[in-house]
């Protein structure tokens, strides 16, 4: 009975895992379930047979069935979740009747390194994402944010130290309910909406300077343009080898507050309530970036291009070249160089004509220079 229960266990958290993970970029949202395909790409590795292959495939076709059919049917949330884990359950029993034991043993060993791995990308991405937005995106809003502080008047500037303290201690009480809850050996949960006296306060603030906000917004139209096209690109190097690109669905794309599209991982900084609460002492500790007025030419460039970058102090420097895609293609140890004006010629011959970045790393610090290779 111990055997049983403990396959069992094994087999679920593998299915779980390989369900919600192994096709989904990491990050927050709902994924349909794909059960078999980690199976079947496994299947040397495990050592499917042609009976359980036949088995597994009779089990798709009918495990896709139903699940079709059940995110067909009008319910409430809570109970199509109650019904796909019941679903879930139900394949997982029908699963342990074809594996064996060894092969579920197995395929927990191959959730365990995928888990360990993909974490590890996605606090890379993360890590990246934020030094990016840390150097060029926010000491550019914290500049705007310091235009609108001018405009305010002085009793709603109070009112706003009070919204910052208030916001700053919630999460605060969110962080350490999320630490206990780990201490506790429990899973953190989403937790439960609940209207703040705060929220409504912001609110009517964010009403009462929207044209100013707007305007502030639309003044950096361009550079968030670039923006978006950088953090992309930095999701996309980071993204597993092989795995597919991520497209997201039209749940996940979200509407900020004015005319400025899709969330992304930018999209806070536009966000008006946020923007507002913006503390324009700010701008004075943004560190300056290391990396300065980063540029390659020719561009379109075809068998050379010329990268030039400014440093603010000697650093360690590691230069990159990309796909569109984020395919790495080349790495150019610089070693370590002095504070000042740097010159790096990279060979271009034996590149495709297309779009291609080039990434500037240096001391945890990154800088994207986007060009094109084109020989027509």
């Amino acid at each position: 009975m111990t055997t049983i229960l403990l396959r069992g266990s094994v087999l679920l958290a593998a299915l779980t895992f390989f369900c919600l993970t192994l096709n989904a970029q990491p990050g927050r949202g709902q994924h349909h379930p794909r059960p078999f395909q980690a199976i079947e790409q496994h299947q040397e590795e495990l050592g499917i047979t042609e009976a359980q292959q036949a088995e597994l495939e009779t089990l798709k076709a009918s495990f896709r069935a139903e699940a079709q059919a059940l995110r067909a049917q009008e319910m409430e949330p809570e109970a199509k979740r109650e019904a796909m884990h019941n679903l879930m359950e139900s394949l997982k029993a029908d699963l342990e009747s074809i594996l064996t034991e060894e092969q579920a043993a197995q395929l927990e060993v191959m959730h365990k390194a995928k888990k360990q791995e993909r974490r590890q990308q996605f606090k890379e991405a993360r890590s990246a994402v934020q030094s990016y937005l840390d150097q060029n995106v926010k000491p550019v809003m914290l500049e705007q944010r310091q235009k609108l502080e001018a405009g305010l008047s002085e009793e709603d500037k109070a009112e706003l130290i009070r919204l910052r303290a208030a916001v700053a201690e919630h999460k605060a009480e969110r962080k350490a309910a999320r630490q206990a809850t780990r201490a506790n050996g429990e899973r953190p949960q989403r937790p439960e909406k609940v209207e703040r006296p705060e929220r409504e306060a912001i609110r009517q603030l964010v009403a009462k300077y929207d044209t100013q906000i707007e305007a502030l917004f639309a003044e950096v139209e361009t550079e968030a343009a670039q923006w978006k096209s950088d953090i992309e690109f930095i999701m996309d190097a980071h993204r597993p080898e092989g795995a597919p690109e991520h497209k997201r669905s039209q749940a996940h794309k979200g509407k900020r507050n004015g005319q400025h599209g899709k969330r992304h991982e930018y999209g806070r900084l536009f966000n008006k309530a946020r923007f507002l609460l913006m503390d324009p002492a700010e701008e004075a500790a943004v560190a300056q970036a290391l990396i300065q007025s980063p540029t390659a030419f020719p561009n379109p460039a075809s068998g050379q291009i010329t990268l030039q970058y400014e440093l603010q102090q000697e650093a360690e420097v590691l230069l990159q070249l990309h796909t569109r895609e984020g395919q790495l293609q080349q790495e150019y140890q610089q070693g370590r160089l002095s504070a000042g004006q740097q010159q790096a010629r990279i060979d271009l011959s034996q590149l495709r004509d297309g779009a291609y970045y080039l990434s500037i790393l240096a001391n945890g610090e990154v800088q994207i220079v986007p060009f094109i290779v084109g020989r027509q």
